[in-house]
């Protein structure tokens, strides 16, 4: 895939091959994704180092 063109994407977890659980501060449970927005990844505790270079390749 051309960086570029990639750089340009929305990220977004749209096929769940990188999902996890994880648990929230209610007590439910969610799911986060590596491939998600890296924002978002983090916000629902994953660690940004996990989300670098994560990517679904079409």
């Amino acid at each position: 895939m051309n960086p570029e063109i990639y750089a340009d994407r929305c990220r977004q977890c749209d096929l769940g091959f990188l999902r996890e659980s994880y648990e929230r501060e209610d007590g439910t449970l969610g799911r986060r994704c590596k491939a998600e927005d890296p924002q978002e990844y983090v916000k629902k505790g994953g660690k940004i180092e996990d989300s670098v270079g994560r990517k679904m390749s079409l």
